[in-house]
């Protein structure tokens, strides 16, 4: 199965850059995923660098977390 038939791409736009830039990440590309997934109204964020995101205001799960909290 194609991983497009699973997942939706939300839409990075300026607002989205703007807001990264001026974000507390340290990471720029770390910042646009999560002000990208804020805008996209998702309710979590997966990701293997869990330790990246302690700026962010969402839930941040490692693949095994989410799968144990959501999947089963």
């Amino acid at each position: 199965m194609e991983l497009i038939q699973l997942v939706d791409v939300i839409a990075v736009d300026k607002q989205i850059i703007v807001d990264a830039l001026y974000s507390d990440f340290k990471d720029f590309e770390d910042a646009v995923q999560n002000m990208s997934a804020i805008g996209g109204a998702v309710d979590c964020i997966v990701t293997r660098n869990v330790k990246d995101y302690v700026s962010s205001d969402l839930e941040v799960l490692a693949p095994a977390e989410f799968l144990e909290k959501y999947m089963y």
